[in-house]
């Protein structure tokens, strides 16, 4: 009876060991929320490696269209530059081609030369460097000293006309050739004609 009070006793004491060390242990497996959350914190984030190879591409590619940009505003300047200068070459050889013409002895503008010369002076206007040297002519007829005059008087006339017309009076020069420069050598009306004039020319 005894050895049997005894054995329960001891097996007693045994399973109560026994409950005692699985609630230890899993006590310990029992996380804390709290720590959880601290260490979850405390984790580095994962940081992504640049992608160096792109990152070059797109920079080379901006590069190539901002070259390619620069390229274009320059062809297209240089090309507006070009349609400029090649209109004011025109534009120059008309003012110089266009010739005043004038009755026989006569220093007085026709209603045709009045109107040449008002786009010569807006041509003048226009055109701010240029200084202008206005060449009187005369035709064959005539003595070399009267002639002469004659082709003064011309030049001055043309030279008052755009002057009313707001062409600055410094700009302007006034020469005459009288007889010395004909443009035809024959003695003919129609050449009597041509050479009667007054022509101009840009410096």
């Amino acid at each position: 009876m005894k050895n049997t009070s005894a054995t329960i006793l001891i097996l007693s004491l045994m399973v109560a060991v026994t409950c005692m060390g699985t609630a230890c242990a899993k006590k310990n497996l029992i996380t804390d929320p709290a720590t959880t959350e601290m260490n979850e914190e405390k984790k580095p984030e994962t940081v992504m490696a640049p992608d160096v190879p792109k990152i070059e591409e797109n920079i080379k590619i901006t590069e190539e269209n901002r070259r390619l940009e620069a390229e274009r505003a320059l062809a297209a300047k240089l090309e507006k530059e070009g349609r400029a200068a090649e209109k004011r070459v025109k534009e120059t050889a008309l003012f110089i081609n266009e010739i005043i013409y004038f009755e026989f002895d006569s220093s007085q503008l026709s209603d045709k030369g009045k109107e040449q010369l008002r786009e010569k002076a807006a041509w003048i206007e226009a055109n701010s460097e240029p200084h202008i040297t206005i060449e009187g002519h005369c035709d064959r007829r005539g003595t070399v000293e009267y002639n002469l005059a004659l082709g003064e008087r011309r030049a001055l006339f043309v030279k008052k006309y755009l002057i009313d017309l707001g062409v600055p009076q410094n700009r302007m020069t006034c020469l005459s050739f009288g007889e010395e420069k004909p443009v035809s050598m024959a003695e003919d009306q129609q050449s009597h004609e041509k050479n009667r004039r007054v022509k101009f020319r840009v410096q």
